[in-house]
Order: C-alpha cells, then structure tokens, then sequence
C-alpha cells in the first residue's frame, strides 16, 4: 500500500490514520484515502495511502472542495458518495469534513475508481430494473484532482474559457468582469498565486485583477 504523509503533519489528522489504512487497505489498489490541512490550500494534502489520482504529498485542493468553502465556509456538510470523473474515469468519493470544535481545519477525502463497476453495471442493468449508469453519470460532481497550484488553475481557467469561447487577452472591461465573476465562484481566488497566474495569461496587472475581484463582490 503506498503511504505518504508530512512529518511534521499537525497532530490533530493523526487520528484518521487507523481509518484510512483500513479503507483503503478493504478498498484495495483502485481506492485512496487523503487528508487535506485547510492551514495551506496551494500545499494541502498532508497524507496519502493509496494512489488512484497520480499525486503527491503537498498538491493543491481539489475544486469541489475550494467551491463548497467558498460557498459553505465554517458550516461546510459533509458529501458522501459522490460520482466524479477524473481523466475519463469514474470515481466514487466521499469528502468528511474535519473539525477542531467549531473550527474547519482539514477534510478527509476517500477516492475509489469504480470503472470496472460501471462497466460491469452497463452489461448486468439490461436484466435490472435498477438506476442506470447514464443517470448516475448525469449526477457526477465536477471535481479534478490538480497535480499542483498552476494544473489547478489552468484547469479551472479553461474551464470557463471553454464556456465562454473568448480570447483572454480581448476582452471587453464587461467580460472581464463575467469571467472574474464566473471564476470567484468556484473559489479559485482561495488559492494563493492565482491572481497572478490569471494576470499573466491575461496580459494585464495584477492589480486590474484584484480591481474586479473587488467590483463584481459589492
């Protein structure tokens, strides 16, 4: 089983250890289990055993999590047994939450690769009567699982750039403002660097960005 996790990893996630040996060591070679230390979103993950999604120990959270804080902050509720796709796998995941009283310091993720499941399901659901794999697909969370801060932000940029079909560096002082609005919902701007990493594909000042950020949240 691979494990890793930071020496000086803070005390309080030590207690999940025992847990996420034993899911992991249940779930076998197609499942992880992650502990996240809120303290540092560019540098997050502080411990993994089990490695379905390719990371390493110190890689960024993921964007499911960054939106639920941004939208959700203290009062975050835990989600379980979600449907992810990540490099056109299916996942099943759970997010638990991890609390200090009243303080939200770090979150445990379990990550398991179902595809063998949904392949399996596609042949059996002809003789059931059963939810189909087309309906839970439908449900899936977008979530991507970002190898470091600049993969994270690349992804999420793209994303919206996507959606939007426009040029970074034409846009209108409007669609500056919907691209920035449309990115700070997905709580991209948690991350530190982020801002700068958008300038620079925008070709424009830091500060312009910090500008509109501050615009479209009044």
């Amino acid at each position: 089983m691979y494990i890793a996790y930071d020496e000086n990893i803070d005390e309080r996630f030590k207690r999940y250890f025992p847990i996420m040996k034993a899911v992991t060591g249940l779930l076998g070679n197609q499942c992880e289990t992650v502990i996240h230390d809120f303290s540092n979103h560019n540098e997050s993950i502080v411990a993994m055993m089990g490695n379905v999604t390719e990371r390493q120990l110190y890689a960024p959270l993921t964007s499911f999590v960054l939106e639920i804080l941004k939208k959700e902050g203290d009062e975050a509720e835990d989600r379980i047994g979600y449907i992810t796709y990540y490099k056109g796998k299916p996942y099943r995941c759970s997010t638990i939450f991890i609390r200090d009283g009243k303080e939200l310091i770090g979150c445990l993720c379990i990550n398991y690769c179902v595809q063998d499941f949904f392949a399996l399901k596609r042949i059996t659901e002809q003789l059931t009567t059963s939810r189909s794999v087309l309906e839970l697909e439908k449900e899936a969370k977008d979530e991507y699982f970002a190898q470091s801060v600049e993969d994270f932000v690349d992804n999420t940029v793209q994303k919206i750039i996507a959606r939007n079909g426009k040029d970074l560096t034409k846009l209108t002082k409007a669609e500056r403002l919907d691209l920035i609005r449309q990115l700070d919902q997905t709580g991209v701007f948690l991350v530190k660097g982020t801002v700068e990493m958008l300038a620079e594909r925008m070709n424009m000042s830091k500060y312009t960005i910090y500008n509109d950020i501050d615009e479209v949240r009044k």
